[in-house]
């Protein structure tokens, strides 16, 4: 019975054994699979082949550089039939694709990550070369830098009878590195005597990523000091924040102070933010006697997420406060605002506004001494090239909303601050605090435009006495109405709009630079651009003339001309067409197809008149539909060419400008006879 037993026992180690080592080698294959790239199956079926490579040496992983980018490779060999309707998609990508050139490529949708391809006959081996650059993105995964991507192609294959829709996936892995350095930078930015005897010192303290090419992961900022008295109270801002004790360390009496801040993943997602951190050392002390210098050593140690080495940088400021009474105030501002916009809009007198941000910002030192803080949000004005200022013959730009970061809100005026804004001609009052409703962003918005269309060109901020050091921040959205008042050759001389805040009987200003229209822009398109020499005609050939105005860069068009201008090899273009969105023009001619004197075909579109509005991303402006059969000589080879078009804008000057697009002609393979 024993030896029975046993003998089973055996049996049975035996085939866990072997269980064991199957499972272990079919868990090998799988990782060997996922692993290697480089043996992927490339075939959607016996006569299709798919493939995307990370270089020409047919890589499926590489490393780029952030700055620099690289290229795609994607590969469709038809060796059969024809493939129709393909389609690319690109999954889970860390990169940002480019502008695609390919006679077989019908349409890139960048956004999407999606290129269409035209029909592919037997015998292309087509290679589609696609830039690609790196997606920075203000939230990314821990493993974001070192990610594989999914390319899948799905399309209709033929081959006479035969009918199949094939798909077929490729991953490929893109590897972005990056070189990181800082830059450091510190200066004693306020001596205040806040009473007799109490002295307030603050310390600005930058560390700037070069270029922000990689996200901080933790940063170490360590400050020593020469003061002969220990300081009372340290406080540490961080971006306008008021860092916690735990992320501040004090030794030896104060003359060290370590700042260690990090940037820790959450829900596994990384914060990158701007790459500059500010940071205000602020110390208060208690002295008989005026303290009459001071000495910062400074050290900041970066670490950075996908790179090893730490960057270090050092800065010892000197500074002296003999003789001052006072340098910077306890309660002081900074304003910035939208740095550039053009003046399209306000050159034509349209319903359409000329937008643009401010950001201002109220940062509080010490809160000892402080009540509440009162603040005028000031008229903006013009500046001309010679730096005149002006209005706009009483029409000021005014004030469209006012936004506050509610929980920004109550860390610096506390759970029962309040924030009083006043505006319009009737000094109108919004009161906002904890209770305010706030949008989907955590902003509380006030809209500074009356119900009566009665617009602001003032307002005042005015708050109840903070409760803790830190900056509150004032976002407002500004508009400049399109009926400025002013002739066009007067705004050509505008150069700026200033703003500014005043705080203290002190006047903090910001510009935002206006700039001229740039040069027209309009564009040739075309449904397919592959046509062949098999057919008697070529039906239906459709090509889009746009003339785009949807924006404040561009001019709106006046009495524009557009001459289309076919490749010698069309011999006849049989066509029609159709203004589309024509706003305010008229077409003023009948377009024929004329011949030019090297034998080219050209079509002539004149227009008299001049648009009245401004287009949209759905409706980019005039729109000219051109449909027809085109015949081309049968005898030439496979040529690739282009359609040519010139057109002018009299809003801008005389001047004629030019545009093409790609045109590809097949001729049947062999010997014509």
């Amino acid at each position: 019975m024993k030896g029975k037993i046993l003998k089973v026992l055996v049996v049975l180690t035996i085939i866990a054994s072997m269980t064991m080592v199957n499972f272990l080698n079919i868990g090998m294959q799988i990782a060997y699979a996922i692993d290697n790239l480089d043996t992927q199956n490339t075939s959607l079926n016996s006569e299709v082949d798919f493939d995307v490579t990370l270089s020409e040496n047919k890589n499926h992983e590489m490393k780029l550089n952030t700055s620099e980018g690289g290229n795609l490779y994607i590969n469709v060999n038809v060796k059969a039939g024809s493939l129709n309707g393909a389609k690319i998609q690109i999954q889970n990508a860390n990169f940002e694709i480019g502008k695609v050139e390919n006679e077989f490529v019908k349409s890139v949708d960048e956004s999407a990550k999606t290129i269409e391809l035209n029909n592919i006959q037997y015998g292309n081996n087509v290679t589609i070369v696609v830039p690609i650059t790196f997606n920075k993105q203000n939230q990314i995964d821990e493993y974001y830098f070192n990610r594989e991507t999914t390319f899948n192609l799905s399309g209709n294959y033929a081959n006479g009878e035969e009918k199949s829709v094939v798909s077929g996936d490729i991953v490929a892995k893109v590897i972005w590195e990056a070189e990181a350095d800082t830059e450091l930078s510190t200066e004693i930015e306020k001596f205040v005597e806040i009473e007799s005897g109490k002295y307030l010192i603050q310390q600005k303290v930058e560390v700037n990523t070069i270029n922000n090419s990689l996200p901080k992961q933790e940063e170490i900022v360590t400050i020593s000091n020469d003061f002969t008295e220990v300081p009372t109270e340290i406080v540490v801002l961080k971006n306008g924040d008021k860092l916690s004790e735990d992320k501040i360390t004090k030794n030896d009496q104060a003359k060290t102070v370590t700042i260690t801040t990090n940037n820790n993943p959450t829900n596994g997602k990384i914060t990158w933010e701007e790459g500059k951190d500010v940071y205000k050392v602020i110390y208060i002390l208690e002295s008989d006697t005026q303290p009459t210098s001071v000495v910062f050593n400074t050290n900041a140690e970066t670490k950075f997420y996908n790179k090893e080495e730490k960057v270090t940088k050092q800065d010892t400021k000197n500074g002296s406060t003999q003789g001052l009474t006072t340098k910077g105030k306890i309660v002081s501002a900074t304003a910035e605002s939208t740095k550039e916009q053009y003046k399209g809009y306000m050159y034509y007198g349209k319903d359409n506004e000329t937008k643009y941000n401010q950001k201002y910002s109220i940062e509080i030192s010490n809160v000892e001494q402080e009540k509440e803080i009162n603040t005028a949000l000031l008229t903006d004005l013009l500046v001309k090239e010679d730096e005149s200022k002006t209005g706009l013959n009483g029409n000021y730009p005014y004030f469209k909303t006012i936004a506050i970061d509610k929980e920004n809100m109550k860390e610096i005026l506390g759970q029962d601050g309040k924030v009083t804004i006043t505006t319009g001609i009737n000094s109108n009052q919004v009161i906002i605090d904890a209770n305010s409703q706030v949008n989907e962003n955590g902003y509380i918005m006030v809209n500074c435009v009356e119900d009566n269309g009665a617009k602001s060109s003032i307002v005042n901020v005015d708050t109840t006495a903070p409760v803790t050091e830190g900056t509150l921040d004032i976002f407002v959205e500004k508009a400049i109405s399109g009926n400025t008042g002013l002739t066009k050759d007067v705004l050509k001389q505008v150069k700026a709009v200033q703003a500014g805040i005043k705080l203290n009987n002190e006047d903090i200003t910001t510009q935002t630079q206006l700039l001229d229209t740039i040069d027209p822009l309009a564009k040739l398109t075309m449904e397919n651009n592959v046509i062949s020499t098999i057919n008697q005609e070529n039906n239906n050939v459709k090509m889009y003339v746009t003339l785009v105005a949807n924006s404040n860069k561009y001019d709106l068009y006046k009495n524009p001309q557009v001459v289309v201008t076919l490749p010698k090899e069309v011999e006849d273009f049989d066509f029609e067409f159709n203004p589309l969105y024509a706003d305010g023009l008229t077409l003023t001619n009948e377009p024929s197809l004329e011949t030019n004197a090297d034998g080219t075909k050209k079509i002539v579109f004149t227009f008299s008149g001049e648009q009245s509005n401004f287009g949209n991303n759905a409706v980019e402006g005039v729109v000219l539909e051109i449909n027809g059969n085109i015949t081309v000589n049968k005898l030439i080879p496979t040529t690739n060419t282009k359609i040519k078009m010139a057109y002018t804008n009299a809003n801008k000057s005389e001047e004629v400008y030019e545009k093409e697009t790609d045109l590809k002609i097949n001729s049947k393979d062999g010997i014509l006879t």
